[in-house]
């Protein structure tokens, strides 16, 4: 159960984000990545209040959310959203075509080469979630140290991601788009994480049907939230785009 409910809030958070920072008519149903790592904290917070141990779940929710946020890229490579600027090299450049594409329908870029930054997050967040999963199979790694070093990491290659992004629904402010400024923030936040002292927790592998069902749901639940369609309504929320 703290696993649905943590899952539901950081998805909730993300949807809210996007839609203060990037929502307007032509956004649907925009999802921001630093809404949910906001949600990380509401979501924690309401696991202890279960009475179960936050850390936890942060833990786990850092090794695999490279995994996740690197297949999510493969929606936004179709979508176009977390689109490229321009690039004049033919050989990783891509073009986009399709209307409703953010790429045509909102930054007017439709059939110009422009750089595959949703290629480029999928590659960074392998390397990251390949040294994650190492570290949490060591035992004495403590969780605010994976949360912190997930953060770090992440967000250094999300900050590089940006020099090439060509969205101009996104703010700039002093030379640098609004999420390097939430990047450099989230890279101190997790230097300040790692630091902090905990005893590594000890955790018993184990199944239970209450446990595949929680998985089960969350699953199901992000799967529609980020996955799931209605191509011919306008209606807020009806599309991915």
């Amino acid at each position: 159960m703290a696993l649905l409910v943590f899952t539901i809030l950081v998805t909730l958070f993300a949807a809210l984000w996007a839609q203060i920072i990037e929502g307007s008519a032509k956004l649907k149903r925009p999802f921001g990545y630093y809404g949910g790592v906001v949600g990380i904290l509401f979501g924690s917070l309401a696991v202890w209040a279960m009475g179960l141990n936050g850390w936890v779940i942060i833990g786990v929710g850092s090794v695999v959310m490279p995994w996740v946020q690197a297949i999510g890229r493969l929606r936004c490579l179709v979508n176009g959203c977390c689109h490229g600027r321009p690039s004049d090299n033919p050989y990783i450049g891509i073009r986009y075509f399709h209307p409703r594409s953010r790429v045509c329908n909102i930054s007017g870029l439709k059939g110009e080469l422009i750089h595959p930054t949703q290629l480029y997050s999928i590659l960074w967040l392998f390397f990251v979630g390949i040294f994650l999963f190492s570290l949490w199979n060591k035992d004495a790694i403590s969780t605010p140290l994976i949360f912190g070093l997930y953060l770090i990491l992440t967000s250094l290659g999300r900050f590089v991601e940006e020099a090439y992004r060509g969205e101009v629904q996104t703010p700039s402010i002093k030379g640098l788009h609004l999420y390097q400024w939430t990047a450099i923030i989230s890279v101190v936040t997790g230097i300040l994480m790692t630091v902090i002292q905990i005893e590594p927790a000890v955790i018993t592998p184990g199944f239970s049907w209450e446990t595949a069902m929680a998985a089960a749901i969350s699953g199901l639940f992000i799967f529609f939230a980020m996955g799931v369609d209605f191509p011919t309504s306008n209606v807020r929320f009806s599309r991915l785009v």
